[in-house]
């Protein structure tokens, strides 16, 4: 099975002051394969937000990418 990650749980896993970052941790740990995807859409959202100067932990679109 695969999972389809929307930008909540990408911010969660990069963020580790966000309030869900240990639960999206363990599940990502948890998994036996790799077994997860993003789409654009996703993607573009997670850039967006985490490239947003008000963002705590803003990062630069490279980074961010």
């Amino acid at each position: 099975m695969r999972f389809l990650l929307d930008v909540n749980v990408l911010l969660a896993l990069l963020d580790s002051e966000h309030v869900h970052h240990g639960k999206a941790m363990s599940w990502l740990r948890g998994l036996a394969t790799p077994s997860w995807a993003s789409c654009p859409t996703t993607q573009n959202g997670f850039i967006r937000i985490v490239s947003h100067s008000g963002y705590r932990q803003g990062l630069s679109v490279q980074a961010a990418v």
